[in-house]
């Protein structure tokens, strides 16, 4: 056999060759599913372990304060249009809206009505001490929002502070929500960091969802009295542990929200860190563009997830569960109620 015969034998037909790349084509194919598996797994892992860094920093939060964190009122220029001179009374369903009376803000505004949220509370059991400190000494704590003072303050420390992001608020499923945003509510064209875990309100529809059955019953985000545990007023209700008759290890806490479908989302801010289980579980608009979005933006206040088939929540006992997207919708909003007397299993 001479040496240009033996050379030909080894060498590949076009047919072969046609046939490996096939092999190799279906190989990858299905290895691909299997690797987007393993990292989607990996992203819901550290999702799970954001969520439950910010339950305990909760619970460590409450040993020092006796209440879970405040979040400040941002509206009102006088006593007389303070939120929470109204409260929600849940002994009746739907509940009552009850006025309170002038004096309710008085406490309140020798610093102000500033917009701080519960996120910005929680910053000093976070590891985020400086944080905190370069909002506090910028005056984000005092004056009223509305006026631009507190949270929405014009100076380089308080915006500089507003745009900070910190890994533990955003899921990595989510990489949207690891952007600046400047669209949100209260911020336009202002940059800021947003969040993808929102304290849970309760229950309650909001606005105009409250006339669908598809949504909650009774508007409570913007008064006293919402009958979960972190809302945009909570300020006023100083809920504890104590009041948690349901059960920390059946009550909702804190849960998963997409920030790109939701212009109230900016992390440190009472309007942007709450949503409600009223609405369905991963409830999606009839348009997500961003006009709908803020001309219907009660519709967008649930909470959502980019996990497939479903998101973490996080119960007031620090422990965190991966719910279904197709949960029963009477027994999540039970779950998300602190005392109404009708504590379920989770499923």
């Amino acid at each position: 056999m001479t040496y240009r015969t033996a050379h030909r034998i080894r060498g590949f037909t076009l047919v072969e060759l046609l046939v490996v790349i096939a092999i190799i084509g279906v190989l990858v194919s299905l290895l691909l599913p299997a690797v987007q598996a393993a990292r989607e797994a990996a992203r819901r892992i550290s999702c799970t372990n954001n969520i439950k860094n910010l339950a305990l920093a909760i619970q460590n939060y409450h040993v020092a304060h006796k209440t879970f964190p405040l979040s400040t009122p941002y509206r009102g220029r006088s006593d007389h249009d303070c939120e929470g001179n109204l409260t929600v009374n849940y002994d009746t369903r739907p509940g009552v809206v009850e006025y309170i009376g002038p004096g309710r803000c008085n406490k309140l505004d020798r610093t102000g009505r500033t917009g701080r949220g519960w996120i910005t509370e929680l910053l000093p059991f976070l590891e985020q001490q400086s944080l905190y400190d370069q909002f506090k000494a910028a005056g984000a704590f005092k004056g009223m929002f509305i006026q631009k003072e507190g949270m929405k303050r014009d100076v380089p420390a308080v915006r500089e502070g507003m745009a900070t992001q910190l890994k533990i608020l955003h899921c990595p499923s989510d990489p949207p929500s690891a952007e600046l945003s400047e669209i949100q509510y209260g911020f336009k064209n202002i940059p800021v960091a947003v969040t993808s875990y929102k304290g849970v309100l309760g229950d309650a529809g909001i606005l105009d969802a409250v006339t669908d059955p598809y949504f909650g019953d009774t508007d409570c985000h913007d008064k006293s009295g919402c009958n979960g545990i972190l809302w945009r007023t909570n300020y006023f209700d100083r809920v504890s542990m104590k009041t948690v008759t349901d059960g920390a290890s059946s009550t909702l806490i804190i849960g998963e929200a997409v920030p790109e479908l939701d212009p109230h989302s900016t992390a440190f801010y009472c309007d942007g860190d709450w949503a409600t289980c009223g609405i369905q579980f991963n409830f999606l608009p009839q348009d997500t563009s961003e006009q709908f979005l803020n001309d219907h933006w009660w519709e967008v206040r649930g909470f959502r997830s980019r996990h497939p088939g479903g998101g973490n929540f996080a119960l007031v006992d620090a422990s965190v569960r991966f719910l279904n997207e197709g949960i029963d919708h009477t027994i999540y909003r039970e779950l998300a109620t602190r005392n109404s007397g009708r504590p379920v299993e989770l499923p």
